[in-house]
């Protein structure tokens, strides 16, 4: 097993126990944001690329095992280009409801992931 497999296997065992589980604390926007934010070379993009791959992953695990699940993420989608979707969706949400920043910031990145993929990539 590779190392990369081996980083998605737990990103993805920890965003699945973060989702399921509301003793559990989630991982904030805001956190997220500022990880895809930061230069290709900084440890911190890393992170953010995890995360939203982690995502998309468990989008399309959720839409093979016939989940509700209206995203089609293209297998040839990158990190990079996952990450920018996110924050690109996330800063415009923060421009056109202004009163919501803090649920932006403090919510569950997870969702604001997942709300960001299936307005770029919905199912036809």
């Amino acid at each position: 097993m590779t190392s990369r497999t081996t980083l998605l296997m737990a990103g993805t065992a920890v965003a699945f126990a973060a989702c399921t589980s509301a003793v559990h604390a989630t991982v904030e926007g805001k956190l997220v944001l500022d990880a895809c934010t930061q230069p290709v070379n900084d440890p911190r993009s890393e992170t953010c690329s995890l995360f939203v791959r982690t995502v998309a992953d468990m989008l399309q695990v959720l839409r093979a095992t016939k989940r509700e699940n209206e995203t089609c993420i293209p297998g040839t989608v990158t990190g990079q280009e996952l990450a920018d979707v996110f924050v690109a969706h996330v800063r415009k949400a923060m421009v056109d409801f202004p009163e919501q920043r803090a649920m932006f910031e403090k919510g569950p990145a997870v969702m604001l992931a997942m709300g960001a993929f299936k307005a770029k990539w919905p199912c036809k």
